[in-house]
């Protein structure tokens, strides 16, 4: 069972709780509440994930165990955007959840994004890249921390990108 966490003056006001109380009850929605705030703040101090993912990824960001899924997307996306900025092309991303026709139970997230490009050779050239990019993130995350190598071969087994032409608004 675990003990009780003490509770300072400025977090009972912030809560809005009028009456202090060490109920059980009260500890669990104190800590499910400190929970969420923290993994809320994770969330936001990532502008890339605010910016580019729907809200599906988000929440499997916030419901998952693996601290590495949001580490990685984060990375890759500031290195995709770093590339596609260096080459100057107009560009968007959208980050999805994604399921694959044949493996029916395989869940990943899909990484789209759009490019000005001028021809197929173009796009294949741009997809292979960002492919490299996401590949050399994933050693370089299995050099770092190489007792959690499982974990993060686990959620570089999620990701997919793809390159589309884009169309509309640009950045």
């Amino acid at each position: 069972m675990p003990h009780p966490t003490p509770i300072s003056e400025n977090e009972v006001e912030n809560l809005g709780i009028h009456l202090v109380t060490t109920s059980q009850d009260f500890q669990t929605v104190y800590n499910t509440y400190r929970f969420l705030k923290l993994l809320t703040e994770k969330l936001s101090s990532e502008p890339e994930i605010q910016d580019y993912c729907d809200i599906q990824v988000k929440a499997k960001i916030l419901q998952s165990d693996n601290k590495y899924i949001i580490l990685a997307l984060s990375k890759n996306l500031k290195t995709i955007v770093t590339y596609l900025k260096q080459r100057q092309y107009k560009y968007d991303l959208y980050v999805y959840l994604s399921r694959d026709a044949y493996f029916q139970n395989w869940e990943g997230i899909t990484i789209r994004v759009y490019a000005n490009y001028r021809n197929f050779h173009e796009q294949m050239r741009i997809w292979r890249e960002i492919e490299e990019i996401v590949t050399n993130n994933f050693e370089s995350l299995r050099k770092t921390f190489p007792e959690d190598y499982e974990q993060i071969d686990e959620v570089n087994e999620m990701f997919a990108t793809a390159v589309e032409r884009l169309q509309g608004l640009t950045k």
